[in-house]
């Protein structure tokens, strides 16, 4: 034991005091200190007081320790300024980072055309020039294919209906001015880029056969007439220029009012059955008129064939044919003469 310390002033070297060790009077204090490479026997003064420093001695003085650790206390703290000088310093850097990842995912979750926020559901697209995918929603997604509802804007997820260059849904296709719905079968008419019914289109929007004053639904022929567009029908047409016949007397011109109640379906059917009256009206006159005539001229064409030819005999036959035509036509003309008057109106 070294001169100057007391048995219970020694302490492990791996363990701090907790008390300083003991001042001596009579002797110095005495330090030791472990170096890497002592030599044996080599003697260590430490102020007045000489003596062989022993390796491995138990333990230093307080003020000795005291000595040793503020250096590394002081490199502690020197540490620690540095380290909270960094903190400082990568503050800014870590919140402007925060800042760009949190506007980069907000960019992520918006759509690309609308802006709108799609974190929950969206459609990854690309510009096709292999640059990176964006998200786009619903709408924009159906809107770049070309599939959105010319009624509602809505995506077309199924079946749809494309008419005059549109697309709807199955239950969008209506009639501009009412609620109908059309479908797979049935007819609908377009003026000025709108969709009708036959009902509203027939009452507002048809133009007039100048024959039979109905609407035309169909085919037409169109002439310039004093001084004005005519439109007929062609078979009402062809009735006027074969036999100078209209169907219908200029008092008779009167159009159907579209109906605005609720429950119009009487109107709607009343309607339709006018029209398709008319229209057997005058497909069967065009056709009875049309082969009564082809039928006549064909009988005076055997007729003088047959007498031209010598066939007195066949063109007798023929003859009498013509004659059944004849009397057809005389008594089609009484008919009609009776039905005229018994409607007050002026026999022929």
């Amino acid at each position: 034991m070294a001169p100057g310390y007391d048995n219970n002033n020694i302490h492990d070297e791996h363990n701090s005091p907790l008390q300083p060790p003991s001042m001596n009077n009579t002797v110095g204090y005495q330090m030791e200190r472990e170096l890497s490479n002592p030599r044996q026997g080599q003697p260590w003064q430490n102020g007045g007081n000489s003596g062989y420093h022993t390796p491995g001695s138990p333990a230093l003085s307080h003020r000795e320790r005291d000595r040793e650790q503020q250096p590394q206390d002081r490199d502690r703290d020197r540490s620690r300024e540095i380290e909270r000088g960094r903190d400082r310093e990568m503050e800014p850097r870590r919140s402007n980072e925060r800042k760009r990842s949190q506007q980069g995912s907000s960019r992520a979750a918006s759509g690309q055309d609308c802006g709108q926020i799609v974190a929950s559901k969206f459609f990854p697209a690309d510009d096709g020039n292999g640059g990176p995918q964006y998200p786009l929603c619903e709408t924009d997604y159906f809107r770049r294919l070309g599939l959105l509802c010319f009624h509602c804007s809505g995506a077309l997820r199924g079946s749809y209906i494309t008419a005059l260059d549109r697309k709807y849904h199955v239950d969008h296709f209506t009639c501009s001015l009412c609620p109908t719905v059309f479908g797979a079968q049935d007819s609908y008419y377009e003026h000025d880029g709108q969709v009708y019914c036959h009902y509203h289109y027939s009452t507002q929007f048809a133009q007039r056969c100048n024959g039979c004053k109905t609407a035309i639904l169909k085919q037409f022929v169109e002439i310039f007439r004093n001084n004005q567009n005519q439109h007929w029908h062609p078979e009402c047409y062809m009735i006027h220029k074969f036999w100078n016949v209209r169907l219908t007397a200029p008092q008779d011109e009167t159009i159907p009012e579209p109906l605005t109640g609720k429950d119009d379906a009487g109107a709607r059917l009343q309607v339709r059955e006018d029209e398709e009256r008319m229209e057997d009206k005058v497909f069967r006159i065009w056709s009875v008129l049309s082969t009564f005539e082809e039928s006549s001229a064909a009988c005076i064409s055997d007729m003088l064939l047959h007498v031209s030819n010598g066939a007195y005999a066949d063109g007798v036959v023929v003859a009498k044919r013509f004659i059944g035509h004849v009397e057809y036509l005389f008594r089609s003309a009484d008919n009609l003469d009776a039905a005229m008057t018994q409607s007050e109106m002026k026999g022929l």
